[in-house]
């Protein structure tokens, strides 16, 4: 903690995590959020199940991550398989605990998603989640068990240009906080040891006025094994007095990987609002 403390002085900030944020995992967290069109990592099952099936893989990731101004906790273990059969498989746990502002949340959500080629450079892919947990609302403890799912497009023209479509939360539930209906749209330009990805996330839970987020990231492979990532976002938030405003995100992230797996770290940090910072550390295997 006291690295990422470190880390996070050296940063301009990054928007706080609450309840009722998904734990996307570290290398998309460090380039910014940015990765519906990339699919090389186990954050495909929860952004663009689709990805999933785009890369002949079996990888097992670990991730920690805590956020300084809600104060909380998120562990997270994810596999995907597209090594075994044609068809990409993938399995997610994220547990979320901690203060968050007296919430009190204890909070579980579980994944389970699938890919497959549709052609060559064409994939389709979809996800199941399962949100059960509890926290508190005006000091009463509320109880929540949800089952929604995400679907998925990607396509690669040639050997460079990677273009993704996702939607998110396709099931309706009681808890629209948890499970706001999402458009992701991204697209990523991959060069040698270099990778750039954008992405718009647009919230049509409220089709007359919906909310975008913009995300941008980047990634440079030093000697094939250490990975340099930046990234920024900008999205709307409201501050203590309930007035919304938008803010600027800046993350930083670094790695080192080999052929057995990776060791990752990814600072996130926002502009506008002080003490708002989060750390994530991760480890993943290669099967």
């Amino acid at each position: 903690m006291l690295l990422c403390g470190l880390l996070a002085l050296s940063l301009p900030r990054v928007s706080s995590a609450s309840i009722y944020d998904e734990f996307t995992g570290i290398r998309s967290a460090a380039m910014g959020g940015a990765h519906r069109a990339v699919g090389t990592s186990n954050d495909a099952l929860m952004l663009n199940p689709a990805g999933m099936a785009m890369a002949k893989r079996y990888a097992v990731e670990m991730n920690y991550g805590y956020s300084k101004l809600d104060d909380l906790s998120r562990a997270q273990l994810s596999a995907i398989d597209s090594k075994s059969s044609p068809i990409a498989a993938g399995v997610g746990y994220t547990y979320v605990r901690g203060d968050d502002k007296g919430v009190d949340p204890g909070m579980h959500w579980v994944y389970f998603g699938s890919a497959f080629r549709i052609a060559q450079n064409l994939a389709f892919g979809f996800s199941t989640k399962h949100i059960r947990g509890s926290y508190k609302e005006e000091d009463i403890k509320k109880e929540v068990e949800v089952y929604t799912g995400d679907i998925g497009l990607q396509f690669i023209v040639g050997n460079m240009f990677s273009f993704g479509l996702s939607y998110h939360n396709l099931v309706e539930t009681d808890v629209p906080e948890l499970t706001p209906p999402t458009v992701g749209v991204g697209l990523a330009l991959g060069w040698r040891s270099l990778l750039f990805s954008a992405d718009v996330d647009i919230d049509i839970t409220d089709t007359d006025a919906p909310g975008f987020i913009y995300r941008a990231g980047g990634e440079w492979f030093l000697q094939k094994t250490v990975p340099l990532r930046v990234g920024y976002t900008r999205q709307g938030f409201v501050d203590k007095d309930n007035i919304p405003g938008e803010e600027n995100l800046v993350t930083l992230g670094l790695g080192y990987l080999n052929q057995a797996g990776s060791l990752d770290l990814s600072v996130m940090r926002s502009v506008e609002r002080n003490n708002n910072w989060t750390c994530i550390g991760g480890l993943k295997f290669f099967l």
